[in-house]
């Protein structure tokens, strides 16, 4: 009975710990394919922030500002713009050298309306995620960076980057 018991302690803590970074990744990329999927897959995410590693919270407060487009009140838009936001820059403060938190800052940046003013940083999340392309071409195939890279004028893959023999980043 004790062992049941352990069982299902270890069990439950183990399920409650959130989810994992490439579920929120998969979540990510099919919302920036389709925004009409971002609410019904939004509910899906695990919003607790106790235990989650600075990339889940960089991802799950990009999601969260993504949802500002399917509310019409002015003010929700803007809690959650600023709420998603806050959490993204709090995670790329515990993680400054993370590649793909600075992926999603850069695509979040783009995206943001001017007025918002959050677009501060673009020039350098652009030159940071250039210069680890340049350092580690296989970043180039990561999908995040493939999803973003269509968003940034005038950028294109390092030469030695654009092999397709070369195996995806693992995170």
């Amino acid at each position: 009975m004790k062992r049941v018991l352990l069982f299902f302690l270890l069990f439950s803590a183990f399920v409650s710990q959130g989810q994992d970074v490439a579920t929120l990744q998969d979540i990510f990329l099919k919302v920036t394919e389709d925004r009409s999927q971002l609410k019904a897959l939004f509910e899906k995410v695990n919003l607790d922030e106790e235990k989650e590693t600075p990339l889940e919270k960089g991802y799950k407060g990009v999601l969260k500002a993504m949802m500002a487009e399917n509310v019409s009140n002015p003010f929700t838009k803007y809690q959650y713009f600023v709420s998603g936001k806050e959490r993204l820059e709090e995670a790329i403060a515990l993680e400054p050298t993370n590649m793909e938190l600075r992926c999603l800052r850069l695509a979040m940046q783009l995206n943001t309306p001017i007025f918002l003013g959050y677009r501060s940083k673009i020039e350098e999340d652009k030159s940071f995620i250039l210069g680890q392309m340049e350092l580690d071409p296989s970043w180039t195939h990561h999908p995040v960076v493939v999803s973003i890279q269509p968003l940034v004028e005038g950028w294109e893959a390092p030469v030695e980057a654009k092999n397709p023999g070369q195996g995806q980043k693992q995170l």
